[in-house]
């Protein structure tokens, strides 16, 4: 009974050549604005002024690996970058910040979902966080 009522009254939109962008909702996107991204210092201080507890290096390290995977020109590390915002950022030392004895090293892993990506997206993460000196615990995990 409520199965396919999604698209009833919706008009053309079965039609390929149907356009949901009117001028009217086009006027609506005009209105963006451009953000530049912050400055490493300036990231650096951000996230000290919300988390001021987090240990010097490991948010050093954190931030080491945030810029060298959004200043990559491999499109795989372009791509994992996404998942170190400046907001995941924040919530990486937040969680480090609960929990000190975490490894930053799971915690990265964990916000990147590295145990979904495809095998090339995991080694270039891995490779990436060795070089920034980030490793995994030395003690053999579960997972």
């Amino acid at each position: 009974s409520g199965r396919g009522s999604a698209g009833k009254g919706a008009g053309p939109s079965s039609s390929s050549t149907a356009t949901w962008v009117t001028p009217e909702l086009l006027s609506i996107f005009g209105q963006f604005h451009m953000v530049r991204p912050l400055p490493l210092a300036e990231e650096k201080r951000v996230i000290s002024s919300k988390v001021p507890t987090i240990s010097e290096e490991k948010l050093g390290l954190l931030l080491r690996l945030a810029y060298k995977l959004r200043t990559s020109t491999d499109a795989t590390l372009l791509s994992l970058s996404s998942s170190l915002s400046t907001r995941q950022l924040l919530r990486i030392s937040r969680q480090l910040e609960a929990s000190p004895d975490e490894c930053l090293h799971q915690a990265l892993t964990k916000a990147c979902l590295a145990r979904f990506l495809p095998q090339l997206a995991r080694a270039a993460l891995s490779k990436s966080l060795a070089e920034v000196g980030i490793h995994p615990p030395s003690s053999p995990s579960p997972s």
